[in-house]
């Protein structure tokens, strides 16, 4: 099975090319802006993807290629986002590909807030930030450009990855608790839970697509571990896995309420710890439950990492 994967240099890119490299039968094609001398796989220019180059039949194409920041820089998240995917969608049938996995975001339906509200598929998208409005944009494309050119496709909406060598938000707290930097956290009572994905859920659910190729079957998926945990929650079970000496700062509920009222700093507060859950039921209804807890993702990326000394 050919797959093509754009994306391949980053984070989840990386993590899901070691995974597929384990799987028989597969030969791996990497779309990227330069080649590179090190790679062990079949690569492509996208100037030469998009010339039709390769002269081989994709039998799936995976799209993680995405800036990622939150304003819009000269043109970068439409370019990069939108008229991308949809240039990748145009020139497919030229491959006789009909199968795409679109990777999304959950920040479709908005950004963190102080409400407990759990978005499902069916929830009306509201996005907020440029990356957002782009990412949306994206998504109608993928379903319109599909539907013509006689696609079969899926789009996951990821949760905040988690995972070896990750370089987001989550990864600089890590970080500092490694170092033994003090971190906030806040009470508990406060229950705003986040939906997290462990890098290895989301290996699992692609594997599982490429084994099930019907499985591609033009959905709109939310991809998230199986319990939600407030960012506080996430900090002290990190802490208590790797040991570590940081010094946690607890805040009552009473001081995130007032810095709430504090516009400097509110929406900050919120971006952080804010509560933003995705109801996951169906891709644990596909992959039958079989997918493990942020907890466990925590104790598994630890493990992991200790393991590796090039980490």
């Amino acid at each position: 099975m050919n797959i093509a994967i754009t994306g391949g240099s980053g984070f989840i890119g990386q993590n899901l090319l070691n995974s597929l490299e384990k799987m028989n039968g597969l030969n791996l094609i990497l779309i990227q802006r330069k080649l590179s001398t090190k790679s062990i796989h079949n690569e492509l220019t996208f100037e030469d993807f998009f010339n039709v180059r390769a002269h081989k039949k994709i039998d799936l194409f995976i799209h993680l290629a995405s800036p990622n920041f939150d304003k819009e820089i000269k043109n970068e998240l439409k370019n990069g986002i939108i008229e991308l995917t949809k240039k990748i969608l145009n020139v497919l049938p030229k491959y006789n590909c009909n199968r795409f996995i679109f990777f999304s975001s959950i920040k479709v339906y908005g950004e963190s807030s102080k409400e407990n509200i759990i978005f499902s598929e069916h929830n009306e998208p509201n996005p907020s930030s440029d990356y957002a409005k782009a990412k949306l944009k994206a998504e109608n494309i993928v379903k319109k450009i599909s539907k013509k050119n006689d696609i079969n496709f899926l789009i996951y909406r990821l949760s905040f990855v988690f995972g070896k060598k990750m370089k987001s938000n989550i990864g600089l707290i890590t970080k500092l608790m490694d170092y033994s930097i003090p971190l906030i956290a806040f009470n508990e009572k406060l229950n705003l839970k986040k939906s997290f994905l462990y890098i290895d859920n989301l290996k699992q659910i692609i594997a599982f697509n490429i084994l099930n190729i019907e499985s591609i079957n033009n959905e709109i998926i939310n991809l998230s571990d199986t319990e939600p945990l407030s960012l506080s929650e996430f900090i002290r079970s990190y802490k208590k896995n790797i040991k570590s000496k940081s010094l946690i700062i607890n805040l009552n509920a009473t001081l995130f309420k007032i810095f709430l009222k504090i516009p400097i700093i509110s929406n900050l507060i919120l971006k952080i710890f804010g509560s933003f859950q995705v109801d996951n039921k169906k891709i644990k209804t596909i992959l039958n439950e079989d997918i493990i807890s942020t907890n466990e993702g925590i104790k598994r990326f630890i493990e992991e990492r200790n393991n590796d000394k090039y980490f």
